[in-house]
């Protein structure tokens, strides 16, 4: 994984501090798996507190942590979802922070009851996110999310079949209907709804949850990420903790053959090595 990612042999924080590039990964990889002391990971790793707080920085801003729709499309619809040209699915997640001691109003969720920020992300077949945009205040609706991350342009851009169909993600009603998003109908714009229709909005739920997997199998294998005390949003990269967490979960999938969404929809992800091509 050393060389995949290419972190350096010894690495310089901007404190002076010199570790070793496997070391490194380590305080990388030990401090996100789950919430700990800093005074306990001194004892395993044998570096000063400030040495594992200024690496663990260092790690996640390092540069070298950045990353076939038709056979993502069989797959969705061969799990009995009737959208022929659906690759993926989006959906955002609500990450539960410390209380700020500035600007609480906007950080404040009321639907969740927390202060929280927000990430946009999307999950293909394969179990990889593909795609995750934030952080957002809690309070950002998902529309404004989705117009944010410019992710529309991306796919009227990108994702197109030779022939010029669009090829679609799909969500829940909040992001609204378009030519690459689509969203389950609503009862109150298309009443009544007709059993055909009843029967698209149920399958395709069924395939459209396995992005709420995603968000949960990341926060399963790095703990850290999940627990709302540490995420002190003013004083800690929160933001750019949670992206290198759902990376490495990535990283975890493309290692093991794949995850739970994977085998749902019997796609494999790719090995680390022509991932990291990408």
């Amino acid at each position: 994984m050393l060389e995949l990612l290419m972190v350096p042999a010894i690495i310089r924080t901007e404190c002076g501090f010199v570790v070793g590039g496997r070391k490194a990964l380590c305080v990388l990889l030990y401090r996100l798996a789950f919430p700990c002391r800093l005074k306990d990971m001194r004892l395993v790793l044998g570096l000063s507190e400030s040495c594992i707080c200024e690496t663990f920085n260092w790690m996640l801003h390092f540069n070298g942590l950045q990353v076939g729709l038709r056979t993502f499309a069989e797959a969705v619809y061969n799990k009995g979802c009737p959208l022929t040209h659906c690759w993926a699915f989006i959906d955002g997640t609500v990450r539960g922070i410390a209380r700020p001691i500035r600007n609480e109003r906007f950080f404040y969720n009321g639907y969740k009851r927390k202060h929280a920020i927000k990430f946009q992300g999307v999950v293909t077949p394969d179990g990889l996110f593909v795609d995750l945009y934030g952080a957002e205040v809690g309070t950002r609706h998902d529309r404004y999310l989705l117009a944010q991350s410019a992710l529309l342009e991306k796919l009227q851009t990108h994702m197109n079949s030779p022939s010029g169909h669009p090829y679609c993600l799909y969500g829940d009603p909040a992001y609204g209907q378009t030519d690459h998003i689509q969203c389950p109908f609503s009862a109150s714009v298309n009443a009544p709804l007709t059993p055909a229709i009843r029967n698209f909005n149920k399958s395709m739920s069924q395939c459209r949850v396995t992005v709420e997997w995603g968000f949960k199998e990341m926060t399963s294998k790095w703990a850290f990420v999940d627990m709302k005390c540490q995420q002190k949003f003013l004083l800690s990269p929160v933001a750019t903790q949670y992206k290198v967490a759902t990376l490495l979960s990535n990283f975890h999938s493309c290692l093991n053959g794949g995850n739970q969404i994977s085998q749902y929809f019997g796609v494999e992800p790719p090995t680390l090595e022509e991932y990291l091509k990408v």
